[in-house]
């Protein structure tokens, strides 16, 4: 009877051990998940005016350092999100603009937001930008036969053409713009 407890509980005993081992290496390899990791990764950052706006953004791109802090794995979920760039929308006026609290900003991202990892800085801090709104002007073509005589109308064909002129200028401009097609002598041989 006596042998029979010391096998039950020499089985209880191993079971234990078992678990609180599993148990163990189970929260191990989460707190490593979750410990805090930084790393940088320089990236191309594209500046972009909102959707279905006429503004142009100068320059359109540059690159920038990120330092990631958070749990390993999402900082490297963030790195890889880096790769191919990432697009950040700028809203604007007209003008120069100085783009301040970078990493505020590019941790609004989607693709930065849904790995888990946060940016604590950047370099450079800020990015100073030309927003410019361009206007579409319908301009007649005209074309430009250097050295050669003409008798008779010549007929151009689109007539004419859409330019996107900054809003800033257009004002500048006369009313009725034409546009110089010139044909090259090499053209018309």
């Amino acid at each position: 009877y006596k042998s029979g407890v010391k096998r039950v509980m020499k089985n209880d005993n191993i079971i234990a051990i078992l678990f609180v081992t599993i148990v163990t290496v189970v929260i191990w390899v989460w707190a490593a998940g979750q410990t805090k990791y930084e790393s940088s990764v320089t990236t191309n950052l594209r500046f972009k005016p909102p959707e279905g706006s006429t503004s142009t953004v100068l320059p359109e791109s540059a690159y920038i350092t990120l330092t990631f802090s958070g749990p390993r794995s999402a900082v490297e979920k963030a790195q890889s999100a880096c790769e191919d760039g990432l697009d950040l929308t700028v809203a604007a006026a007209d003008g120069e603009h100085e783009l301040l609290n970078l990493p505020a900003k590019i941790n609004t991202l989607d693709v930065i937001r849904n790995t888990g990892a946060e940016i604590s800085s950047t370099t450079p801090a800020s990015f100073l930008l030309d927003v410019q709104t361009m206007d579409l002007v319908e301009a007649a073509v005209e074309a430009v036969l250097p050295s050669v005589t003409v008798s008779g109308d010549v007929t151009v064909d689109p007539a004419t053409v859409i330019l996107h002129i900054p809003k800033a200028i257009q004002d500048t401009l006369p009313e009725a713009i034409t546009v110089a097609a010139v044909v090259s002598d090499a053209t018309l041989e």
